[in-house]
């Protein structure tokens, strides 16, 4: 029978990945996390992410400096 109404159980593991890896990195706790509004959700997620990617790529151009003394 289809669901109409709640959330599916792959919408809830997206949630909770997202809840962990905010607790993980972000120095959040996981009521806090649980309780922001999607849209805010994802925007800590997505700033979080892009720092690790620059800073991925800092550190991928410091050894390739490295590599090369």
């Amino acid at each position: 029978m289809p669901r109409f109404f709640g959330l599916t159980s792959d919408y809830m593991k997206i949630v909770h990945d997202q809840i962990f890896y905010l607790i993980m990195n972000g120095n959040w706790n996981y009521f806090d996390v649980y309780d922001l509004p999607v849209k805010i959700r994802l925007w800590f997620v997505n700033k979080l992410s892009d720092h690790f990617e620059n800073k991925n790529k800092e550190m991928e151009k410091i050894n390739a400096k490295n590599k090369r003394k």
